[in-house]
């Protein structure tokens, strides 16, 4: 039996092929016992982990865990062999090869099991609709950047100037970015508005000379719904940088107004045309207490009252700040008082 199994085929004896053969096959019996039993292995510890405890995900990565193990064995039974340079090198990278690519589905197979089962119940808990766009583009970026590392890993081992090619792809990078400035900007400050969270989909914000309803929160872009109907698109990153007024935060939104005298207006008029806009506003249902009326200042060409009062009924703030304005425009026509407009004065002096 001993002379058997010293018989030398080539640079190896039988007893050591008969070795790498017994451990290939070891390899395929425990991967199959691996994968019958990944899931009692796995379960709780994901459960643990806050996955809920079915998960269909566990049965698609034990093939590529269990094929990974195969690769390893068979790694191993190459080392009890004698082959020559070029045919180990062969069998080396080529098990290199398909190791990377069993990782890469793993790892696809993670990543969607994370954001799948774990990121995406968490963001269906906010009234936000941003934080859904960034799993999505979380979940691509990070598969591009497991594609990106394996597929430099597996250039290295074929022999290729990684360094080299890196260097290549920062000086690209870099003419990309300043390329997609802006783009980029849009997107950090979409970022920068799930973080802070001022406002969701549905609130009444005024961002600049826009004020309106939020109808969706991108990445790029947020679109506002003017009183006029009309969807504004305004860039993440002007948002970001511009102050923002959540009008639906409170229970009311304030109107300043102004209303301008002319100079011809006595002292007893000016407090007549006071006590007539309180009483507007203590009569209009859709006003809280709380106005403020009162003599401003002595303008260029008018005698400027500044009215401030606010509106608990957002849907309908325009209409009441229409009815306001006509009451006004009544009541003062009715008195007497006149509106002013830019007027001047020009005294010619004389020689």
């Amino acid at each position: 039996m001993n002379d058997f199994l010293n018989q030398t085929y080539g640079q190896n004896s039988v007893r050591d092929m008969l070795i790498a053969i017994a451990i290939v096959l070891a390899g395929g019996l425990i991967s199959v016992l691996l994968r019958r039993n990944l899931r009692r292995i796995f379960v709780p510890a994901f459960t643990r982990m806050g996955f809920p405890n079915d998960i269909p995900f566990v049965r698609t990565i034990s093939n590529p865990i269990s094929a990974g193990l195969t690769v390893g064995f068979i790694f191993g039974a190459s080392r009890v062999l004698v082959l020559p340079p070029d045919m180990r090198s062969l069998i080396n990278s080529s098990l290199y090869i398909i190791a990377i690519l069993l990782s890469l589905v793993l790892c696809m197979r993670l990543i969607d099991a994370f954001f799948t089962y774990w990121l995406e119940p968490l963001t269906k808990k906010t009234r936000s609709q941003l934080d859904d766009q960034l799993v999505v583009f979380g979940r691509k970026f990070a598969k591009i950047a497991v594609i990106m590392l394996l597929v430099l890993a597996t250039l290295d081992q074929l022999g290729m100037e990684v360094s080299t090619l890196v260097a290549g792809l920062g000086l690209g990078g870099l003419a990309i970015a300043l390329a997609a400035k802006e783009t980029v900007g849009n997107i950090l400050g979409s970022l920068q508005i799930m973080a802070d969270n001022p406002f969701t989909i549905g609130d009444m914000i005024r961002v600049g000379d826009h004020l309106g309803y939020v109808q969706d929160i991108g990445l790029r872009s947020t679109k506002i719904l003017t009183r006029s109907g009309v969807r504004v698109i305004i860039p993440n990153r002007i948002i970001a940088e511009s102050p923002i007024e959540n009008v639906s935060v409170g229970s009311n939104i304030a109107v300043d107004m102004e209303i301008g005298l002319i100079y011809g207006t006595t002292a007893e008029q000016i407090d007549q045309a006071r006590d007539v806009v309180r009483e507007i506003l203590k009569e209009h249902p859709g006003v809280c207490r709380g106005e403020l009326v009162q003599f401003l200042k002595f303008g260029e060409s008018s005698l400027v009252l500044q009215v401030t009062y606010f509106v608990d009924d957002l849907p309908h703030y325009w209409e009441v700040q229409h009815q306001i304005n006509m009451e006004v425009k009544r009541k003062f026509e009715a008195l007497g008082l006149n509106f002013a407009f830019p007027t001047r004065t020009v005294h010619m002096a004389s020689d």
